[in-house]
Order: structure tokens, then C-alpha cells, then sequence
């Protein structure tokens, strides 16, 4: 429900909620929301794209959003806070409004980032469950932690890490041939122990996936 104050704050007419309405692309789509709440949608947009990111997730890309509609709630006489352009759903279709609960298919991660970004969440509501829809509620834009970021460890770093452990070869290609003056053969015996450390490592890890696959 549109509460007085919004109207009050965001628009009491259709006429005044348009005139300020700006667009934005929210997760992907292109929508329209109103001035006073662009800073919330932006840094939940913000924080979702960098909390995937730091986890190597792949991208939640809503097949529908939904913001601005000058209408009345469902089923009753009263203005939706989507007709100020504060509100916004997502896939419907899949995380329709119910009076039970159930798991809903937008991820929680999406949902605690709008929480935390000044927004209320329909399927925190008592009366109904409405999952797929956030609204502004305090407007208070908390601090949100995001997960640390996962370094990607290269293959070279495996073998290195792999050989130090397990004292296997443990020199390098560049150590072994250091004392070697001619540079052509140098080159060689270096590309020589460094596929022997590579060749070593890879069929260590091919022994161990199958030792726990037996496991299992």
C-alpha cells in the first residue's frame, strides 16, 4: 500500500510521480524508477554485480522486472507503492504472491542486498508472502560486507605448491639448468624439467580423483 507520507514525498498525482521518474538498467533491464530512490536501486545493482563477482557466480539476470505501474494493489482500492516508483518485482512467474511460503527462485544473496540497501521484502510480511517484490522501506543504505575475493591460482602455482609439499622435483627448470652456459641447450633442459614438474603434478591429480572417487 502507498503509504501518506510517500505520496506525499514521492507524488499525489500520476503527473507528479512521471515527471520524476528516471531510468536506470537494473540487473540487466532497462526500467524506470523514481529520483529520490535511484542512489537504493543503484547500489543494490552495484553490490549484487560485485558480490557475484568476488564469488565467481554466474550473473542473476531476472527474466521480468517490473517498477513503475500507476495502479491500485491486488484486490483492493488502494495505490501500490509500484504507482510511485518505488517498488519492483521480480519474476513473477515463478515467485508469485501466496499465502504460504515456500522457496523462492531469486537468489537469497539478491534479497539480503536489497534488505541491506533500504528496502522491505514482501515475503517477510505476515497478512501475505510475496517474494518477488521489494519496496522502499527506512531508506537507510547499510553497510553490506562482501565476500573476499577469489584469487584464481594458476597451474604454474599448483605444480610449485604441489613440488615444495611433496619434495618431487622440487626445482625448477630456470634452477636446474642455472649452471648450463651454452643458451640453446640451457632452454632445452629448462622446458625439459619444467613439462617433467607439469607431467608429474597432473598425473598425481589424476591418481588422487580417482582414490576419491573410490572413496564415494
Amino acid at each position: 500500500m502507498a503509504k501518506t507520507s510517500h505520496r506525499i514525498k514521492y507524488g499525489m498525482t500520476k503527473r507528479q510521480v512521471e515527471k520524476q521518474l528516471v531510468p536506470i538498467i537494473f540487473l540487466g533491464h532497462r526500467v524506470r524508477v523514481h529520483k529520490k530512490v535511484l542512489k537504493h536501486f543503484e547500489a543494490v545493482d552495484r553490490r549484487v554485480r560485485a558480490y557475484e563477482e568476488n564469488l565467481g557466480l554466474k550473473k542473476y539476470v531476472p527474466k521480468q522486472v517490473g517498477t513503475f505501474a500507476y495502479r491500485n494493489m491486488r484486490g483492493k482500492s488502494r495505490l501500490s507503492e509500484h504507482a510511485l516508483g518505488v517498488a519492483m518485482d521480480l519474476d513473477w512467474s515463478k515467485n508469485p504472491m501466496q499465502h504460504r511460503r515456500y522457496q523462492p527462485t531469486i537468489p537469497s544473496y539478491v534479497t539480503n542486498i536489497f534488505k541491506s540497501s533500504g528496502f522491505e521484502w514482501g515475503g517477510d510480511w505476515r497478512s501475505i508472502y510475496d517474494p518477488m517484490h521489494y519496496q522502499i522501506g527506512d531508506g537507510r543504505i547499510r553497510p553490506f560486507k562482501l565476500p573476499k575475493k577469489e584469487r584464481k591460482v594458476s597451474e604454474e602455482e599448483k605444480v610449485n605448491a604441489y613440488h615444495k609439499k611433496y619434495k618431487v622435483m622440487n626445482v625448477t627448470g630456470k634452477q636446474y639448468a642455472s649452471g648450463i652456459k651454452d643458451p640453446e641447450l640451457k632452454k632445452m633442459i629448462t622446458k625439459i624439467v619444467d613439462d617433467m614438474r607439469v607431467w608429474t603434478y597432473r598425473t598425481a591429480e589424476v591418481d588422487h580423483q580417482k582414490m576419491q572417487a573410490l572413496k564415494e
